[in-house]
């Protein structure tokens, strides 16, 4: 190893662990009256796993969890969250089951189907024990099976590294455990 090679691997270490995940806080407050008007982390933008269709070499799945609120799961353009130009359906009903794998165990989350504007989201509103919103908390890592009309199910795996502390510093520790 060259000296190089020790001070990045020493810099990565001593990196905090939601800089690793590159997991992000979105805090907005009214610029009138100095309210919170919102709260949330938001995950890297990642691809869909192999294989994949042509269209999503584009496309990336993203998570926003909003504070002791829900977990919604969007598709992002390269820019990142602005919405895309195309719509994804995931379906005709408005309740959809979420497969999904958690660390080593496999969860299922129900996810409402929420239209906007010209693209689709799935909401996960639960922030009991059992739901999406404390499994990314607590977690090590996600991999969720989106099911979409076009494309079949789709794959997206997310790093969860450090998302409790950065849960915690953004939203409180209100809903965590």
């Amino acid at each position: 190893m060259t000296i190089r090679t020790v001070l990045i691997a020493g810099a990565a270490a001593l990196m905090p662990l939601a800089a690793q995940a590159q997991w992000k806080e979105r805090i907005e407050f009214d610029r009138i009256t100095g309210e919170l008007r919102f709260a949330a982390m938001v995950s890297p933008a990642v691809l869909a796993e192999e294989p994949r269709p042509f269209f999503f070499n584009a496309a990336r799945g993203m998570l926003v969890v909003r504070c002791n609120q829900n977990v919604a799961f969007m598709f992002a353009t390269a820019s990142g969250l602005d919405g895309p130009t195309w719509q994804i359906e995931f379906g005709n009903l408005d309740k959809l089951p979420i497969r999904a794998r958690v660390d080593d165990r496999v969860a299922e989350f129900q996810a409402y189907n929420r239209r906007k504007m010209d693209f689709s989201i799935l909401v996960f509103s639960d922030t009991d024990n059992d739901s999406l919103y404390s499994e990314i908390v607590n977690a090590g890592k996600l991999l969720l099976e989106i099911p979409t009309v076009e494309y079949g199910d789709l794959y997206f795996s997310f790093s969860l590294a450090g998302t409790r502390d950065l849960h915690d510093r953004t939203c409180g520790t209100g809903q965590s455990d």
